[in-house]
């Protein structure tokens, strides 16, 4: 087994992640995509790390990247949103493809797997894995975060912060233009 740091650009700023390969040739990859907001490549308590390693040994790479604003990720998490976290999903998608890989299967944790859910291709994705993904996303943990008083703190402040993480105007527009993930379940 090997890893690698490696980057991948988008929107002028890079999307940091970590590939890992088996020993001997693979074209098949499976995406993590962390939770959030405040997740990292990492996983919860490193569950993408043991996850990668348990890949590589079953002969499948693996390779997981930090959203923007997250952790060794550029730009900033108060301008992202989960359709732009979608767009940094597809990104990667593409930039697997150039490395040689011909399969691949997307692991969402969490808000990850909201993304994974809102931005599936069966096209390109021949597995989807979604471990506690929001689904109904007005109604579960960001309901506190679209009231009339947050939307006010949001206009006044530039953001509101979600467990430590500031989230931006973008972020509370998008949860409230796309409330759920039902259909696409």
């Amino acid at each position: 087994m090997s890893q690698r740091n490696v980057t991948v650009e988008f929107e002028g700023e890079h999307l940091a992640g970590v590939l890992q390969l088996p020993q001997g040739h693979t074209n098949v990859v499976a995406l993590l995509l962390h939770g959030g907001p405040g997740g990292v490549k990492e996983g919860p308590s490193d569950l993408y790390v043991r996850l990668s390693d348990s890949l590589a040994s079953a002969g499948i790479a693996a390779a997981r990247f930090d959203f923007f604003g997250s952790s060794e990720s550029g730009g900033d998490y108060e301008s992202t949103s989960a359709s732009h976290q979608v767009a940094q999903y597809h990104r990667v998608v593409g930039w697997l493809a150039t490395q040689g890989f011909e399969r691949l299967g997307v692991v969402g944790e969490s808000f990850g797997g909201t993304c994974a859910l809102g931005g599936y291709d069966p096209s390109k994705v021949d597995a989807l894995v979604l471990l506690w993904p929001a689904i109904w996303l007005l109604d579960t943990a960001f309901a506190p975060f679209v009231t009339p008083a947050r939307q006010k703190e949001v206009a006044e402040r530039g953001h509101v912060d979600i467990e430590g993480t500031p989230v931006g105007p973008k972020f509370i527009e998008d949860l409230i233009a796309n409330p759920d993930r039902e259909k696409e379940l």
